[in-house]
């Protein structure tokens, strides 16, 4: 095991879907580089074969899965400080939401956890009391970069989209075992036993799995029932469709053949979540981003009695139809009219500021970074005049990115220059830094 007196002050950033995690980690870095501190931000693969090589920081994990659980354990062997948090339960509003992807050997490998909410924070506490001096209430920044002050981000390109595309209401998928990019319902499955969401000797976990292909199955049925309805009967707009990027594209390419039917597969979420009219969705997170942004959105979903139904925030912050002929004839309401159920969103945007406590306060970023660097000073990490970056133990370890994982996150020089400015220049924050290329989208960023 590596020992060190007194910790780097560095911190880590790893991102693995770049549509989803770049921009808050940007964020987090943003407050990091004001107060002095080192970053290394990009892609997760890099951190994970170069982790005894790495000097010796805090290392922000995204998930907390059994997939990271050995991450971790890696990472806490060669004397870092693991910060465990989870974006896989954004969306979730039930203890048993909360939990369903948690490792225990993940939660133990973690020396600080930065939860989502109140409700995340209780939900882990309930089920490991040991995290109770561990663990912190952040927010996410991904919520915060829904506010109108951030937002202008994705003004021009929300803009662009429009001009293009007309008036369109917005289908966004979530079918990742259904339809999934790792290939069938069996590679679908080895992928869940690797996170440890489904245990083949285990009967209880192995119904939950088949709970959770015939909800899928449902969903995507209802959300069709849906499109079609846009693309054949609405006079005014077309229907747009955005797959998850964990699911096969092609599926979804097979619609295009209609000549009111567009899919977007890996476009960023948020630029066209602001320039639809209207969301439609089957309890994905999108439909939660769609209210923060201030766009009507509609769950469809028509089996509300499947366990997994009860495990998302989307039925207490979105109007809820489990019916697709009704669903669409209030989507059909919408559009003509704006009348109907979806007519009215401010009672749906205030239930969603109870479950996020950065909603309206947009400081997520700096609650995350101000926890990161309370975990270092903890250790003697605090910032010098000068920090000198150095690798320890091996050479650097570059190997070859696969074309997925390319396409999952990648990333320029300029786009990460371009993106602190952004932010920086946001939230007022006076730093100017230095960066330099590691690897493939992976960049050391230091106070200048």
């Amino acid at each position: 095991m590596f020992e060190s007196q007194a910790l780097n002050p560095i911190i880590y950033l790893p991102c693995e879907i770049k549509n989803r995690e770049f921009d808050s980690r940007l964020m987090v870095a943003a407050h990091a580089l004001h107060q002095g501190y080192t970053v290394v931000l990009g892609q997760q693969w890099a951190f994970a074969r170069n982790t005894p090589t790495l000097p010796e920081g805090v290392m922000l994990v995204k998930t907390v899965n059994a997939i990271q659980a050995e991450f971790m354990e890696d990472l806490k062997a060669t004397g870092h400080i693991v910060a465990g948090s989870d974006e896989e339960v954004l969306a979730m509003a039930s203890a048993d939401g909360f939990l369903l992807p948690v490792s225990p050997r993940a939660v133990k490998a973690a020396d600080v956890f930065l939860a989502n909410s109140a409700q995340h924070r209780d939900a882990l506490l309930g089920a490991y009391p040991d995290l109770k001096d561990k663990i912190t209430v952040t927010g996410n920044p991904r919520i915060d970069l829904m506010s109108p002050a951030l937002r202008r981000k994705f003004q021009p390109e929300a803009d662009a989209i429009r001009r293009k595309m007309g008036p369109f209401v917005l289908f966004n998928t979530n079918y990742g075992s259904t339809n999934s990019v790792w290939g069938d319902f069996k590679e679908a499955a080895k992928i869940a036993i690797q996170a440890g969401l489904l245990d083949r000797n285990d009967p209880a976990s192995v119904q939950r799995y088949n709970d959770l292909l015939a909800f899928e199955q449902a969903n995507m049925q209802a959300l069709l029932d849906v499109m079609k309805s846009v693309a054949n009967d609405s006079t005014t707009h077309r229907a747009v469709i955005r797959p998850h990027p964990g699911e096969k594209v092609d599926f979804w390419q097979r619609f295009t053949a209609h000549a009111r039917i567009t899919v977007v597969p890996r476009s960023h979420h948020i630029p066209w979540l602001m320039a639809a009219d209207l969301v439609v969705h089957t309890c994905c997170t999108t439909g939660m981003e769609a209210l923060a942004l201030g766009t009507p959105a509609i769950n469809v979903s028509p089996v509300p009695q499947n366990w997994w139904y009860g495990l998302y925030l989307m039925k207490h912050v979105n109007c809820c139809i489990t019916d697709s002929a009704e669903a669409a004839q209030a989507v059909q309401t919408y559009l003509s009219s704006r009348s109907g159920p979806l007519a009215d969103q401010e009672g749906y945007y205030k239930k969603l500021g109870d479950w996020f406590p950065t909603l309206n306060t947009r400081d997520a970023a700096k609650r995350m970074a101000d926890a990161l660097i309370a975990a270092l000073k903890a250790r003697g990490a605090h910032k010098p005049v000068k920090f000198t970056w150095a690798l320890r133990g091996e050479a650097f370890k570059h190997d070859v990115r696969t074309d997925n994982q390319r396409d999952k996150f990648s990333v320029t020089p300029q786009e990460v220059v371009d993106g602190l400015k952004y932010f920086m220049t946001a939230d007022k924050l006076e730093r100017t830094f230095d960066l330099k290329q590691l690897d493939d989208s992976l960049f050391l960023l230091q106070p200048a």
